[in-house]
């Protein structure tokens, strides 16, 4: 059991985390994340937006994991049907995204004061 301090990247731009401790708790390799961050200080972010995870995830298709996060103050797509969280197989990342309706998913938006719940399960490496 622990705290991780998460760190956020963009595929361009910047976003900082202003609040940015998750509790984690690993059992053999199972780990499984919890709690909330705020999207401080933004310069024109875009592009995947990325969170730190405690721990690589597993490689290849069975390093793949999907949890759920609430947003509040955040831009969403109009079309978005459902967010997910999801680990990037190998990395110690997760995506934050938007499953959208007959289009390939969306990188959630860095919105300033914007704040994500998050809740994920994953397995290390």
């Amino acid at each position: 059991e622990g705290v991780h301090t998460a760190t956020l990247t963009m595929g361009s731009g910047t976003a900082s985390l202003q609040n940015n401790e998750l509790a984690y708790t690993k059992v053999g390799r199972v780990v499984h994340i919890t709690g909330q961050v705020r999207v401080g200080s933004i310069s024109s972010p875009d592009g995947q937006m990325q969170i730190s995870l405690p721990f690589a995830s597993l490689s290849g298709n069975t390093g793949l994991s999907a949890g759920n996060y609430r947003t509040y103050n955040v831009d969403t797509p109009n079309d978005g049907t459902s967010n997910a969280i999801t680990t990037d197989a190998g990395s110690a990342l997760a995506n934050l995204e938007w499953s959208r309706d007959g289009a390939i998913s969306t990188p959630d938006r860095a919105t300033q004061n914007g704040y994500f719940l998050i809740g994920l399960t994953y397995i290390t490496a």
